[in-house]
């Protein structure tokens, strides 16, 4: 995981962990401890999700986006995802998002509550300082980006499928595997952005016999949910230097108490 890829994989995944834990622990605690009181100060989990929505997509994106740049400007591959520029990158995904939704928060006294009826967080339309703006950034962190992630993953997908040998001819069987396995992970990951996408916008008109609360819920918080297994799923699939990177040092521990074992054995034997 040390190359420029896998930098901006270990991103994103932390970005969808903590996403994952903030709405484990708020559900876990209001609902399996059975403590509502929880639920008046909602709005810290929802505003914490709010920050990590614009983190998560433009992580997706500049996933994609590293991945057109290896293929198509190879030269300037090392320039433009160097470590001082992912570093940049990583840092400006990151304060971004965080300056804005402290804009909307502090300044505009947004809140993105826990809404009973959906079972789902939502933005708070009783607050006349916030207005539409909430909801606004809500469209505008998802919509472009997503479209933008979506065509560099058709661009990427194109260029494969037309050139892929030509690409290919000077690289050694394992780079072309290594290639073509995190270029399978940003396209399998676009695919999953953009069916929550029209999921979420959509979804309600195409499910038949639902009460509309149930119809909110599927579409938000289940598709949020099943949003982070599928792109979890896609990354282990995929990506072999994440599961070295995870489970890689345990292994060679494991290994080395092994191998000290068997020589402490030998010794004592002898």
């Amino acid at each position: 995981m040390k190359s420029p890829f896998g930098h901006l994989t270990i991103n994103q995944c932390t970005g969808q962990l903590i996403a994952c834990l903030s709405n484990g622990i708020f559900y876990f605690v209001a609902f399996v401890v059975d403590y509502r009181s929880i639920i008046t100060y909602s709005f810290v989990t929802g505003n914490i999700s709010l920050c990590l929505l614009g983190i998560i997509i433009v992580s997706y994106f500049l996933m994609s986006l590293n991945r057109l740049v290896a293929i198509t400007l190879p030269f300037q591959y090392r320039w433009l995802f160097g470590k001082r520029s992912v570093r940049l990158l990583v840092f400006s995904n990151w304060m971004i998002p965080l300056l804005i939704s402290a804009y909307l928060m502090i300044i505009k006294d947004c809140k993105f509550e826990f809404d009973h009826y959906g079972w789902t967080f939502s933005t708070n339309q009783n607050r006349e300082l916030c207005g539409p703006s909430l909801r606004l950034y809500l469209t505008l962190s998802q919509m472009p980006v997503t479209v933008l992630t979506v065509f560099c993953d058709f661009i990427t997908l194109l260029i494969l499928v037309i050139g892929r040998k030509r690409i290919f001819q000077s690289k050694s069987a394992e780079i072309k595997r290594r290639e073509m396995n995190f270029a399978r992970q940003v396209l399998a990951q676009g695919v999953v952005l953009l069916a929550h996408s029209f999921w979420y916008n959509q979804g309600r008109n195409l499910i038949p016999g639902f009460t509309e609360v149930w119809r909110i819920f599927l579409t938000s918080t289940f598709s949020s949910n099943l949003l982070h297994v599928f792109d979890a799923t896609v990354v282990f699939t995929c990506n072999f230097e994440f599961k070295n990177w995870l489970f890689g040092e345990k292994k060679k521990q494991t290994t080395l108490l092994l191998v000290s074992t068997i020589q402490g054995r030998i010794q004592g034997s002898h």
